[in-house]
This record gives structure tokens, C-alpha cells and sequence, in this order.
């Protein structure tokens, strides 16, 4: 899922993050029932985007698909669900400088060759910028206009996926953008 709201700084890369991390945790009893009937499943963001992946065998990974887009866009965390994301993302982020030398410099070449990527400092930096009220905000822009992407692989006829992404685009049903 693309959105305007996705772009290329740290302060959106964050955002992103908070958002996939709170939108995992409201879905964990959805995603931990599906893991037991052998649906993995995981949402992440990852180059200006939201990827939703599901894999695993079983013709009920389109139910799936559905259920999770129809808790888009899902409900707002309290501020107390807020400050527990905020702060697991800021030791994350300060745990950055604390990582095997090779690693920290593996994040800092990624960050300078793709503009898509921050290293953990440029994150933090923006993480403490941001405020309850901006992730509010931001989680409600998020979907007002969206580009969607998708690829359905598997044991899967035409007809299904069909089915699956003409379901994805009633789902989204927000005016669409142009790439």
C-alpha cells in the first residue's frame, strides 16, 4: 500500500512504523488464530510503503487478505498504547548505537545509497519530534488517498485472484492516486 502520506524521511519512515506496529498488535488475535491454521502472516513497512504479506497453505488465505484490509484504517491507540509504542521504537532506535560495528555500518551505507532508508539516528532524531497528536493526524491522512500494489502467487486460480483484488480495491475504496 503506497499513500502520499509514505515518503522518503525519517519522520514518515517513523510513522509508518508506529502505525504497522499498533495496526500488528490490534490484529494479533486475527493473526495469531491464522498462524495456528498454518497462515503466517506479517505487516511492515518497508520503502515508503505498508506491505501486508500472508504465505502457508490453505484456501482461506484470501479471508485473510479481507479481514485485514477490513480493519484498515483501523482505530486510533490511546495515548498510554502511544507511549508504549514510542518507547519501544526509542530503545530500539538508541540500541541502534550499541549494535556489532559491522551492522552499524551495513544501516549507515544503506541509509546513504537508498534514500529510503534513515540509519537508527536519523530515526530517533525524528521520533522525538513527534507527537501523539501528529501520529492522530497522520493515521488519519494515511489512507485518504492510496496506490495499491499487489501480487498473488500460489495455489491460486484467475478466478480467485480476481476476486482477491477486486475485493482489495472495494475495500480500500478511497480515491485512488496515480503513480
Amino acid at each position: 500500500i503506497l499513500s502520499e502520506e509514505l515518503k522518503p524521511t525519517p519522520r514518515s519512515q517513523v510513522l509508518n512504523a508506529l502505525f504497522c506496529d499498533h495496526f500488528t498488535n490490534l490484529l494479533e488475535p486475527i493473526l495469531s488464530t491464522a498462524k495456528d491454521a498454518g497462515l503466517n502472516s506479517s505487516i511492515y513497512p518497508e520503502r515508503s510503503r505498508i506491505h501486508i504479506k500472508i504465505d502457508g497453505f490453505s484456501e482461506k488465505a484470501i479471508l485473510l487478505l479481507q479481514e485485514i484490509l477490513h480493519q484498515l484504517p483501523s482505530e486510533a491507540p490511546t495515548k498510554e498504547e502511544f507511549e508504549i509504542l514510542f518507547s519501544t521504537f526509542e530503545k530500539e532506535y538508541r540500541n541502534g548505537k550499541k549494535d556489532l560495528a559491522f551492522r552499524q555500518a551495513s544501516n549507515l551505507l544503506q541509509s546513504l545509497l537508498n534514500q529510503d532508508r534513515s540509519s537508527k539516528e536519523q530515526k530517533l532524531a525524528a521520533l522525538k519530534t513527534i507527537t501523539y497528536e501528529d501520529f492522530l493526524a497522520f493515521q488519519k491522512a494515511l489512507f485518504e488517498k492510496t496506490y495499491i500494489e499487489a501480487f498473488f502467487a500460489g495455489n491460486l486460480g484467475l478466478k480467485e485472484a480476481e476476486s482477491a483484488w477486486l475485493d482489495v480495491i472495494h475495500v480500500m475504496g478511497k480515491e485512488l492516486f496515480l503513480k
